[in-house]
C-alpha cells in the first residue's frame, strides 16, 4: 500500500509544482479533468517504466541499477513531453 500512496503524494505535488513554477499556459478550464489527465499520463509512465526495467534486466541483462536509471530518464522524458504537448502548451491555429 505504500507503494500506491507514495504514488499519489508524487503525482499530487508534481501537479502542484507543474500548474504554480513549470508551465505558464493551461489548455483545460475544468482542473479536475486537467488533473485527471496529468495522472493518466502518469500511469503511463509507470507502466513505461516498469517495461523498461524488464526489457533491460531480463533481455539485455543489464544490472538493476542500469536498468532503473534507463527507466528514470525515459520516464521523465514521456511524462515531461506529454504533458507538456497535452496539457500545458496552446493548441497550434490552422
Amino acid at each position: 500500500m505504500r507503494i500506491i500512496e507514495s504514488f499519489l503524494v508524487g503525482l499530487t505535488f508534481g501537479y502542484f509544482l507543474s500548474v504554480t513554477l513549470v508551465f505558464k499556459y493551461r489548455r483545460l478550464e475544468d482542473r479536475r479533468r486537467e488533473f485527471a489527465s496529468f495522472a493518466g499520463i502518469g500511469i503511463i509512465g509507470l507502466a513505461l517504466s516498469a517495461a523498461v526495467i524488464l526489457f533491460g534486466v531480463s533481455i539485455l541483462g543489464l544490472h538493476n541499477f542500469i536498468a532503473k536509471f534507463s527507466a528514470s530518464g525515459v520516464t521523465f522524458l514521456w511524462n515531461f513531453i506529454a504533458r507538456r504537448e497535452f496539457l500545458f502548451v496552446p493548441r497550434p491555429t490552422t
